[in-house]
């Protein structure tokens, strides 16, 4: 199993839920596309869970994005 590092965990919350706010989309309702409960959800939300590469393509497809923009640490540096 591959772990991610602090740094790309961190950016990938952070782009989550940035993409989460432009698409207007709960927790909830990401829930439902991912086919995953909510607390599930929150979970990786929260860095108590980090997505596996499966996962990762899986958040990418319901926001409607790729998964390198999900792990991009430069999008954290342009909103600070």
């Amino acid at each position: 199993m591959v772990v991610m590092s602090d740094r790309l965990a961190h950016a990938f919350r952070e782009n989550v839920r940035r993409r989460m706010q432009q698409l207007n989309v709960s927790q909830v309702e990401l829930a439902e596309k991912l086919g995953v409960t909510q607390p599930h959800v929150s979970l990786m939300l929260n860095g108590k869970r980090n997505p596996g590469l499966e996962s990762l393509e899986k958040f990418a497809d319901a926001l409607e994005t790729t998964a390198a923009k999900l792990l991009d640490e430069t999008r954290l540096q342009k909103s600070a």
